[in-house]
This record gives structure tokens, C-alpha cells and sequence, in this order.
């Protein structure tokens, strides 16, 4: 017998699952650029508007720099903000880019690598209790039938 418990159990799980993958994925990625990449300082050159998931707007900036061996490259700057006006055209940026291709790059912000690990673990906590609500209810109904 399914009940509300275990409805909402796997509604956690699949959710959180989903939410699980993407910020893992998010804070791999941020975390190895980190490590591998290198540092710099650029300035904006323009902004990307993008929709964002939920009907909102996430603005990237698109920074132009110059690599270590003194290349100038263009790079649009992941994952940016969904703040009208956090960035503006002409000011200074520190990021991180990627050794093998420059043309991907993060915020050199320590925040934003720590928030992704942070929602990572969050999601966590949905899958287990999502886990443990279907565990439990099945506990339950399995008692009843003896």
C-alpha cells in the first residue's frame, strides 16, 4: 500500500536527487578550475543576458583579459548572477580560467565554490529524508500486515 509518506518520500528523493546531480556537478566544476586554472584580472566588456530557470534573468559577464603566455582572450564568465546590475561594462574582474581553454572561466570568489559544495550537501539531506520517509512508512504497513 502506498501512502502519503511514501509519496512525499519519493517526491524528496527524486527532487533532491536532481538537485543533488546538478550542484555536484556545478561544484566540481567550479572547484577544478580552481585548482588547475589560473588566476587573472580582466575587464568587462559586455554582459549576456540569459533566461534563467524559474522565468528569471541571469547576467553573464563576458570579460576580456590576457592568458599567461600574453594572448588576449574573451571569455563569458559562469555561472554570473540573476542581479540586475551586479556587473558593469568596463570594471575590473577577477577570474579564474582554465589552462587548456581560456575561454572558460569563473569569479575568482571563494563564495561561489563554497555555495555549490553547500548546495550540494543541502540536497543531500532531501534525498535521505526522502529515503528514510519511504523506508519508514514501508515499516509501517509491513507491521500491519503480520
Amino acid at each position: 500500500m502506498i501512502g502519503p509518506k511514501t509519496i512525499i518520500g519519493a517526491i524528496f528523493f527524486l527532487l533532491g536527487s536532481v538537485f543533488f546531480v546538478v550542484a555536484s556537478k556545478t561544484a566540481y566544476h567550479q572547484v577544478s578550475i580552481a585548482m588547475t586554472g589560473h588566476s587573472t584580472e580582466g575587464k568587462i566588456s559586455s554582459i549576456n543576458s540569459r533566461a534563467a530557470y524559474r522565468g528569471g534573468t541571469t547576467y553573464e559577464p563576458i570579460v576580456r583579459f590576457r592568458t599567461l603566455d600574453g594572448k588576449e582572450q574573451v571569455a563569458v564568465v559562469k555561472p554570473g548572477s540573476q542581479r540586475k546590475g551586479a556587473y558593469q561594462i568596463g570594471e575590473p574582474l577577477s577570474i579564474i580560467y582554465e589552462s587548456d581553454d581560456p575561454s572558460k572561466a569563473i569569479e575568482d570568489s571563494l563564495w561561489g565554490r563554497v555555495a555549490a559544495v553547500i548546495g550540494a550537501l543541502f540536497a543531500s539531506l532531501f534525498v535521505m529524508l526522502g529515503a528514510w520517509l519511504v523506508h519508514h512508512e514501508r515499516k509501517e504497513f509491513a507491521f500491519l500486515d503480520d
